[in-house]
């Protein structure tokens, strides 16, 4: 059965205001607490490995090939013959748009996992929408190089709601439960039964909301 939860609007002592924000990961001349190959030559990153800078987080996900990916001199590596993904998210927070910027041939594209929202042209992908009923906090690329390239730096741009002062009117939006009802896949974009998850980490989308959760 449907449930229609009614808008609720009344008067309040603020008002939600957004707030832009920008981080870049430098993968040339930082780390962000990986081992750069130089100084280990086995030090390939395993899937799982996130890196986080102000807020944003970079998960990494192999799916096939023996290396997938390792931080060199020139910034980080994603090899041929490999399956491997990113999930770049802000927390909290609506991202806008996330471009990479790297080796001529190192091509990312919006993978089917994430949600269908905003474009990707040129290795940078742009939100559809911002708003808080319509954006998305997590989205999935894939690197579609054929060969061996470098990625040398990540921006990613976000929008955080918060509060202002003045007055305004807050609303409760209209959700059909029967449209939001949680999707599961593997890491590697897998969809999966939900009643049937065996032991380890998923990926939860309910409507335009991705969330990675583990299951014990």
């Amino acid at each position: 059965m449907k449930r229609l939860l009614t808008s609720l609007v009344a008067a309040v002592t603020f008002a939600m205001v957004s707030h832009a924000g920008e981080v870049t990961f430098d993968f040339v001349n930082e780390s962000y607490g990986l081992t750069r190959y130089s100084s280990d030559a086995g030090s390939y990153i395993s899937s799982g490995t996130v890196c986080a800078l102000d807020g944003v987080e970079i998960y990494f996900s192999k799916v096939i090939g023996k290396t997938g990916f390792k931080l060199w001199t020139d910034g980080l590596r994603f090899y041929r013959n490999s399956s491997a993904r990113i999930y770049v998210s802000a927390p909290g927070a609506i991202l806008e748009r996330v471009a990479i910027e790297g080796d001529t041939g190192a091509d990312f594209s919006l993978d089917p996992v994430s949600v269908s929202s905003g474009s990707m042209l040129s290795n940078v992908w742009t939100a559809a929408s911002t708003s808080a009923a319509d954006g998305v906090e997590e989205i999935c690329l894939s690197y579609e190089g054929e060969g061996t390239y470098a990625v040398h730096t990540i921006t990613v741009s976000f929008v955080r709601e918060g509060e202002g002062e003045g007055e305004g009117e807050a609303a409760l939006p209209e959700i059909d439960a029967d449209e939001q009802l949680p999707e599961y896949f593997t890491l590697q974009g897998i969809k999966v039964d939900s009643h049937n998850l065996s032991p380890g980490l998923y990926l939860r989308r309910v409507g335009r909301k991705v969330t990675k959760i583990a299951v014990r």
